[in-house]
């Protein structure tokens, strides 16, 4: 039986993908700090669960490192979310056996109150049915027809990875190739062959994709990674499913809120024609904090506008001043 101590913790959760969307953001104004409960009156927040002590019931083979990091999280509130339910506890502890190749990984959780319970804390029973253990299998890559921007819910026949054609097909590759190499994309994903499935690595995967096509103009970029799982031979198999939609081109960028000084100081990474590439979107606001005037900040992340037809966006930055 393990258990890990935590006694009066408390912690404010943060949705890291909501921020990863953000290029970048400052204010001289004073914004009010919404906190944990989002400033929202104490008879209307959602009750949350704050993790007192942690105890695993069942045989753990997880290795100590991945153990030790578990701990760390708990006692640190390194958490990604708010706890509000034990199923969203239980969806929690599957990812470091997850990420240990325990695929299958069940988790039920039993939480009691601790003290007279109205403070939210929880002493959590965990009961870990870990079962087999994986190993990375094949990894390939198709793409699949877009979604046309004119259509209207149109429905995506996605590929199984027991569809996959057979290497020597050519002709029938040719059909779902994606716009880079095999081997390029190959290289993104961080797991070979025999390799310990991790969840993490398949997730660390898709952001690589990600930012390899938003480099070159493919904005709305979606991979979906499918598994096939082989019991006998303990392994998970993947297909990435990769929608890869329009390449986009810049139209016009216009600058709002400035003058014609500040405007003409700033330094551009990006001009019409240019394939639209989200680093140097980032780079504008990284190289430009000193040319911003003081007492203004942008108003809002950069406001995208795509012309599908053409294939262009148009880039618009509002900045106000400060009250």
């Amino acid at each position: 039986m393990l258990i890990l101590g935590l006694a009066g913790l408390h912690f404010c959760g943060t949705n890291a993908s909501a921020q990863s969307s953000h290029y970048y953001y400052s204010s001289c104004c004073n914004t009010p700090n919404t906190s944990c409960d989002g400033g929202m009156p104490f008879s209307r927040r959602t009750p949350r669960i704050y993790i007192d002590s942690l105890t695993f019931d069942g045989p753990i083979h997880l290795s100590a490192a991945r153990l030790k990091q578990l701990l760390s999280t708990v006692k640190d509130n390194k958490f990604n979310s708010d706890f509000t339910s034990p199923e969203e506890i239980e969806k929690w502890l599957q990812g470091p056996w997850q990420d240990e190749g325990y695929f299958k990984v069940k988790v039920s959780v039993k939480a009691a109150p601790v003290g007279g319970g109205y403070d939210g804390r929880y002493a959590i029973t965990a009961h870990v049915d870990e079962g087999l253990q994986y190993l990375v299998g094949r990894i390939d890559f198709r793409a699949i027809p877009g979604t046309d921007y004119e259509e209207v819910d149109t429905p995506v026949d996605r590929p199984t990875l027991q569809e996959l054609p057979d290497p020597r097909d050519t002709e029938s590759i040719d059909q779902n190739r994606p716009v880079f190499s095999p081997e390029e994309l190959r290289s993104l994903i961080p797991l070979q062959e025999g390799d310990i499935f991790s969840a993490e690595k398949v997730r660390e995967g898709l952001d690589a994709l990600k930012l390899l096509y938003g480099a070159h103009g493919y904005i709305d970029f979606v991979a979906v990674p499918n598994t096939e799982i082989d019991d006998e031979h303990q392994t998970v198999s993947l297909l990435f499913d990769l929608d890869e939609e329009k390449q986009y081109r810049i139209g016009k960028i216009e600058v709002h809120g400035l003058d014609a000084k500040f405007e003409s100081a700033l330094i551009w990474k990006m001009k019409t024609g240019d394939v639209f590439n989200n680093e140097a979107l980032q780079a504008f606001f990284d190289e430009n904090q000193s040319n911003f005037p003081a007492g203004s900040y942008w108003a809002e992340d950069p406001n995208i506008v795509r012309h599908a037809k053409t294939g262009t966006v148009d880039v618009e930055f509002t900045f106000k001043s400060c009250r």
